[in-house]
């Protein structure tokens, strides 16, 4: 996904395309840094999870950390590396996604985990 969104936001242009997308106007390394850490970030952090607590609560925890740690990668990123752009108000902004957003997509990942790895676990023996 990360490289799907420096492409798109090449392609088409946004506001906030130079959050993703080194070669716009603003853009830069740190764009990359945006666009693919936390993508990388969202197999391995859910994956510790589980492994260190192989049980339906681990399932749950997994699936709500690796939303969060996408949500919290991105818009960390886009406050410590891009704020300068937004002339620093952009704290109300980054509280709006992850006080709605967030909340509710962690909720969601939970439930989605619960009910898909069981069955692919099945699948897997």
């Amino acid at each position: 996904m990360g490289v799907i969104s420096i492409v798109t936001n090449t392609i088409v242009l946004l506001p906030t395309s130079y959050l993703f997308s080194p070669l716009v106007e603003n853009g830069n390394f740190a764009s990359l840094i945006i666009a693919m850490v936390p993508r990388i970030l969202i197999g391995i952090t859910p994956y510790f999870v589980y492994r260190l607590m192989k049980n339906k609560t681990g399932l749950i925890l997994a699936g709500a950390v690796g939303s969060m740690t996408n949500t919290i990668f991105v818009l960390g990123g886009i406050f410590v590396l891009f704020s300068h752009v937004y002339s620093g108000d952009i704290q109300a902004m980054l509280a709006a996604v992850l006080g709605t957003n967030s909340i509710a997509e962690a909720i969601i990942s939970a439930i989605l985990t619960v009910a898909i790895v069981p069955a692919l676990e099945k699948l897997k023996k």
